[in-house]
């Protein structure tokens, strides 16, 4: 495509550049990026949820076959299915909790420097934000759970590559009841070839899943000239009404 035939920037050190705004097609579109691109995927446990709403049917239809899910060991299955058919209460971004890495989805602005890379994130629990220290070659031994847990990142040719763990028990690593243990890993790749950018995340849990769970890439566009300012509405817990709220997110949080 056009955007892939612009020229890679490349820093001092001779990698991408990664700065600037960042969007999914969906927001390139419309020219608003009101959520972080792939905030989550297609439904794998309760499709039939989305198909009951009308003017979802055919989006639910063509867009939200699920054909790449996490594989959870079987006896805990039954779990991933309680936590999404109980979501009102279960869920903490019901309530305006924080979703969490990697559940937060791709960042929609990047700042980038010599020795740390920030991120920028519009979440619908509010705006949030990482700093990597990329001088860090390893993980502390004595670091807190934070929904953003703590992150080391590397290069691997044009890739960068961000490792974070120590994140709590209460996030998800995805909008469908996707628990993790106290030892989840999460790797996210950032590969930029012009003004197009490739974000993949894999999520290793030896305490819950059978393999690790490389979700589907997602490709993000250069979007400086697309409004991407940061959402101006305050979030509002949701209770009864949280499950209908989940469901009628589910095109606007599509990678």
């Amino acid at each position: 495509t056009g955007y892939a035939k612009h020229p890679t920037p490349e820093g001092q050190d001779g990698h991408p550049v990664l700065s600037g705004s960042w969007a999914s097609q969906n927001a390139m579109i419309f020219g608003v990026a009101a959520t972080n691109a792939a905030r989550s995927a297609y439904d794998p446990v309760d499709l039939a949820l989305a198909l009951e709403i009308p003017d979802m049917r055919a989006a639910a239809t063509e867009r939200l076959v699920p054909t790449n899910v996490p594989s959870y060991k079987p006896e805990l299955v039954a779990k991933v299915r309680e936590l999404y058919s109980e979501r009102s209460h279960k869920d903490s971004t019901a309530k305006c909790g924080w979703a969490g890495v990697p559940r937060i989805g791709a960042p929609t602005h990047i700042a980038q420097a010599a020795d740390k890379i920030v991120f920028l994130y519009n979440d619908p629990s509010g705006s949030a934000w990482r700093v990597i220290d990329m001088t860090r070659t390893s993980f502390p031994e004595d670091a807190d759970s934070t929904f953003n847990g703590t992150s080391v990142a590397h290069w691997e040719g044009n890739t960068l590559v961000v490792v974070t763990e120590y994140l709590p028990r209460e996030t998800w690593f995805g909008e469908y009841g996707y628990f993790h243990g106290p030892d989840v890993k999460i790797t996210e790749k950032f590969q930029r070839t012009g003004d197009i950018m490739m974000y993949q995340v894999t999520v290793e849990d030896p305490s819950v899943l059978t393999q690790p769970w490389t979700r589907d890439a997602i490709t993000l566009f250069r979007a400086d000239d697309v409004r991407t300012e940061p959402l101006i509405q305050p979030c509002t817990p949701r209770e009864a009404d949280a499950a209908l709220g989940k469901t009628a997110l589910f095109v606007t949080r599509l990678y």
